[in-house]
């Protein structure tokens, strides 16, 4: 019995510890403690924080400024909810809102990051190990999300701080940040530049950002529309449009019903769409099949040559009265009249002649 009465206080004791540590945990002083230690060890850099309140559905962060190479970054609130058990349980951010309030980027003193020793000597680069140039593969070859989001507003508004009096004025709103949906990105941006004698004194711009994050995390489109006008001494009055399109879809079969590439193609093949010629050792080798190349369109037939020499046509003959035709009946003869004396009677007949006999030999 003493046995299990330490090992109860024991555990017991523990789980205490555990319960005091979450609850410090959640607890805002303890966590604005954190962040200011987390940014006091490094060098040149220093974080300042006004309040840190952040939960497992929650968070809020007041009067933070963040300072490094002479870049100084302030924001006056921001403010998001979210679920941290999606992410616990399956690697997702799950985020209703997020809003951040007077966002302000001071670039005006900024200085180089490089250390006066690596900036005096360089470190030689040799032939050898120098990288070899990779072949371009579209812009959107290497946009992948390392895990899945679903962000349903965004709101951000600030302004930026440049060298020569130069400041650009910004305000973000995003929707329906989702993998495998589209979510939209609305900006206006004025940018303006007091210097007396700039080229360009403002410029102004607004527009719409489009961007597709695939099932697989991967961002295959891009689409941007937008509108800019600028002021300046040499610049015309005219507004400027932007249309760009940036698209890398992915292709599954398995998703239009196919179990295996190769039936996917085979179906292809009895479309006419492709022509698939099986390998021994590499596979299939696949050509363009005949809807891709159509028969040859057949030579226009020869014009028949046209005589210059008209033929002769037979026309009908012309008739003259008195002359005979072709086609004209003869004519029957009358039958010959016997003559007769001056009685009227018909002269006697001549006696006929009695033929020759041949003498006797």
């Amino acid at each position: 019995m003493k046995r299990l009465k330490i090992l109860g206080l024991v555990v017991g004791g523990l789980a205490l510890v555990v319960v005091v540590v979450l609850v410090l945990a959640f607890t805002p002083a303890v966590q604005t403690w954190a962040v200011r230690k987390a940014g006091a060890g490094q060098p040149g850099r220093t974080i300042e924080v006004s309040r840190v309140d952040a939960g497992l559905s929650a968070a809020a962060v007041s009067d933070f400024r963040f300072t490094q190479d002479g870049m100084i970054v302030t924001v006056k609130g921001v403010s998001a909810k979210y679920s941290a058990w999606d992410y616990l349980k399956s690697g997702r951010i799950n985020a209703a809102n997020v809003d951040v309030q007077d966002l302000v980027v001071d670039m005006r003193n900024v200085t180089s990051a490089a250390t006066p020793a690596t900036a005096k000597n360089p470190a030689p680069q040799s032939s050898a190990t120098a990288a070899k140039p990779t072949p371009f593969d579209g812009l959107l070859k290497q946009l992948q999300l390392p895990f899945d989001v679903n962000v349903g507003t965004v709101a951000v508004k600030g302004r930026a701080l440049l060298p020569n009096d130069q400041t650009v004025g910004f305000n973000l709103k995003a929707a329906r940040i989702e993998t495998g949906q589209r979510g939209n990105l609305e900006w206006t941006v004025d940018f303006a530049d007091t210097k007396v004698g700039a080229a360009l004194k403002t410029l102004r711009t607004t527009g719409t950002l489009g961007v597709h994050i695939a099932p697989d995390r991967r961002i295959d489109l891009i689409e941007i529309e937008g509108n800019a006008a600028a002021v300046g001494p040499k610049i015309p009055d005219d507004q400027f449009r932007l249309n760009l399109k940036a698209e890398q879809p992915a292709f599954d079969w398995k998703s239009y019903g196919f179990q295996e590439f190769s039936e996917f193609l085979n179906y292809a093949q009895d479309k006419m769409l492709v022509r698939v010629e099986p390998q021994g050792e590499t596979g299939l080798l696949v050509h363009l099949g005949p809807e891709f190349h159509p028969p040859a369109v057949p030579e226009p037939a020869p014009e028949p040559v046209v005589d210059e020499e008209q033929p002769e046509e037979d026309e009908p003959q012309p008739l003259v009265a008195g002359q005979p035709t072709a086609r004209s009946p003869k004519p029957k003869r009358s039958p010959r009249k016997k003559a007769t004396d001056g009685d009227g009677d018909a002269p006697p007949s001549r006696p006929r002649r009695a033929p020759r006999k041949k003498p006797a030999e």
